[in-house]
C-alpha cells in the first residue's frame, strides 16, 4: 500500500508528503522522504488537481507507480575544516527485506552532459554529493550504528557512484547482495580540548536511540603495544588493573565523536568508578552495551598524558567535561533536517529554503496484497 500523508497550502501548490503509515510500501521504499513534493502520479500532474483527486490518483495505483517527485537536496559540503575531519569508512550491512533502510539523495541530473572528458573518479560540477537523508529506524543500515544522515555515500559493494545519477544509484542499491558493503565519507569532531587536556576529562555522549559506543576494552596494554600521538610514538606498559581502550570501531560514534582514542586510560563510566579489579573489560562492554539510552559519561586519561608520564589524583578529578554534540553543534550547523512524521512538517518548510530544489523521477514497485485497503489522508494548511 501507498499509505501517504499529504498536505497543502492552498489549491494550485504542488502537494507535499508528510508521512507514511509504518510498514507500507511507501514507508519501506526509502525513495520518499517527508517534505516531498508529488509533482505527478503515473504521469498526471498534480498542479492543477484537488487534494480529493490527488488521493484518488495514489489510491487507486494497482501494481506500479510512477511518481515524478521534487525535492530539496541538502545545502551540504564535505570539507575539513578547524573543527570538523572527514574520514571514511567501509560498513557491511545486511538488507532487510531486500533494503538497506537509507534515503539518498544528490548524484549526478539525470540530463547532464557526457563527462568523458573527465579525469577518473573526478566528480562533475554537475554531480552533487550523494548524501544519504534518512536512516529508517529498525532498517538494515540502522541496525549497524555506524551509518548517520549527512553521511555520503561513495562506493556500494566496491561500485564506485562517482557521477551516477540517482536512479542509477537506486539499481545499484537495488541489485547489491543480500550482505553487501557500503563505502561512506562521515564527519569527524577535531577536540582541541583532548589534545591540550592536562588531566582526566569526562566525555559525555548522547545516544538517543542507545548505538552501540563501538568501543573495544582491554585490561592491559602490553609492551609491544606503540600508538602516534601527533609527532609522538611511544611505547606504554599497563597493569592488570587498569582498563584501557583497545580499539574504535570507525564510523561509530564513539569515533565520531573525536574524543576517544585508543590507548586511552578509561577511569570510570556514567557513576561508576573503576578501582583496581572491581572491574574486567568484558564487564564495562557488557554495561556500556545494554545500559539506558540517552547520555553515556566516560571518564578517561587521555594517552598522551599517560605517554608522558602524567600522574592524576586516585579520586579521579575531572579537568574539564566534554560534550562531543554539543561541541559539533557549535562549529558546524548541520542541514540534514531530523523528518519523521507529521510533527516535523513545518521544521520542514523551513529546511526547503536552505536547499538546492531537485527533481527526479522514482519508479516504485507496488506489491497490495489481495484485499488489502489503501489509505491516504490529506491535511489542509
Amino acid at each position: 500500500m501507498l499509505n501517504l500523508d499529504i498536505s497543502r497550502s492552498e489549491p494550485g501548490v504542488i502537494p507535499s508528503i508528510i508521512g507514511f503509515t509504518k510498514d507500507s510500501v511507501a514507508h519501506e521504499s526509502d525513495r520518499l522522504a517527508p517534505g516531498d513534493r508529488i509533482c505527478s502520479v503515473n504521469g498526471i500532474s498534480t498542479a492543477r488537481l484537488t487534494n480529493e483527486e490527488v488521493l484518488r490518483l495514489l489510491d487507486n495505483v494497482e501494481e506500479r507507480a510512477s511518481l515524478e517527485v521534487e525535492y530539496y537536496m541538502p545545502n551540504y559540503a564535505s570539507q575539513n575544516s578547524l573543527y570538523i575531519t572527514t574520514k571514511l569508512a567501509e560498513v557491511p550491512v545486511e538488507k532487510i527485506g531486500g533494503s538497506l533502510g537509507v534515503t539518498i539523495r544528490g548524484g549526478l541530473p539525470e540530463n547532464a552532459a557526457p563527462t568523458a572528458d573527465l579525469v577518473l573518479n573526478s566528480r562533475s560540477l554537475d554531480a552533487q554529493p550523494l548524501v544519504i537523508t534518512h536512516v529508517r529506524p529498525g532498517g538494515a543500515a540502522y541496525n549497524t550504528s555506524r551509518i548517520k544522515p549527512g553521511d555520503r555515500l561513495l562506493k556500494v559493494d566496491h561500485i564506485s557512484l562517482t557521477n551516477k545519477t540517482l536512479s542509477e544509484v537506486h539499481q545499484i542499491l537495488q541489485n547489491c547482495p543480500q550482505v553487501t558493503s557500503l563505502t561512506i565519507e562521515y564527519d569527524v569532531s577535531i577536540m582541541e580540548s583532548v589534545k591540550l587536556a592536562s588531566g582526566p576529562l569526562l566525555i559525555e555522549i548522547e545516544r538517543p536511540c542507545n548505538e552501540d559506543l563501538g568501543l573495544f576494552l582491554s585490561n592491559q596494554r602490553y609492551s609491544d603495544d606503540v600508538y602516534s600521538s601527533g609527532s609522538d610514538t611511544y611505547q606504554r606498559v599497563g597493569t592488570c588493573n587498569a582498563i584501557y581502550i583497545d580499539s574504535i570501531l570507525p564510523a561509530s560514534i564513539s569515533d565520531r565523536c573525536g574524543a576517544l582514542h585508543p590507548g586511552d586510560q578509561l577511569l570510570a563510566f556514567d557513576d561508576h568508578v573503576i578501582d583496581g579489579n572491581t572491574y574486567t573489560a568484558e564487564e564495562v562492554m557488557c554495561y556500556l552495551e545494554n545500559c539506558e539510552p540517552g547520555f553515556t559519561r566516560l571518564h578517561i586519561a587521555p594517552r598522551h598524558i599517560l605517554a608522558h608520564g602524567g600522574r592524576f589524583p586516585r579520586e579521579n578529578s575531572i579537568s574539564g567535561t566534554l560534550n562531543s554534540k554539543k561541541q559539533r553543534q557549535r562549529y558546524r550547523q548541520s542541514s540534514m533536517p531530523k523528518l519523521g512524521g507529521q510533527d516535523d512538517f513545518d521544521n520542514q518548510q523551513n529546511y526547503m529554503s536552505m536547499g538546492v530544489c531537485r527533481t527526479e523521477s522514482l519508479n516504485i514497485q507496488l506489491e497490495v496484497p489481495p484485499g488489502a485497503q489503501q489509505r491516504t489522508t490529506s491535511t489542509r494548511r
